[in-house]
């Protein structure tokens, strides 16, 4: 099924609200706790892109971790819903607009945990070449 741009937009704020939801289940918290856990345990990182910060939980357990964690996301309603600790590191932003910000910003890790979900064969190549110039290890 072929979808317009305005449906794709649609069906993005659609799991975007849902995925929100999903995000304030204990059970998903506690996940995303022991996510931030186990990066730190493995990789060591001193700095950190999300790349779809959801609800900016993820940003928050990291920093809780002493990770320098930032998170971006290409939906105004996920930003907008952005509450406490995680709000002031989480923005706005496609991945290709935070880069032409801050070309020169690199980050030990960036994580696509969720962003994956909306590329296509045209444009999954061009995220992952970007990603590269954002970071030396991606996580999805």
């Amino acid at each position: 099924m072929n979808l317009s741009f305005g449906e794709e937009i649609l069906k993005e704020e659609e799991y975007n609200i849902n995925l929100l939801k999903d995000y304030r289940d204990k059970d998903i918290v506690e996940s995303v706790k022991k996510l931030a856990r186990k990066i730190v345990e493995d990789f060591a990182p001193r700095t950190v892109l999300d790349c779809c910060c959801v609800d900016g939980l993820l940003v928050k357990e990291l920093r809780y971790l002493d990770v320098e964690a930032y998170g971006i996301s290409s939906s105004k309603y996920i930003i907008k819903n952005i509450k406490g600790d995680a709000l002031e590191y989480c923005s706005f932003s496609s991945l290709p607009s935070f880069l032409k910000n801050d070309p020169s910003k690199k980050y030990d890790i960036a994580i696509c945990i969720q962003d994956y979900r909306f590329l296509n064969s045209h444009n999954f190549s061009e995220y992952i070449e970007n990603l590269g110039y954002v970071a030396e290890n991606i996580l999805f």
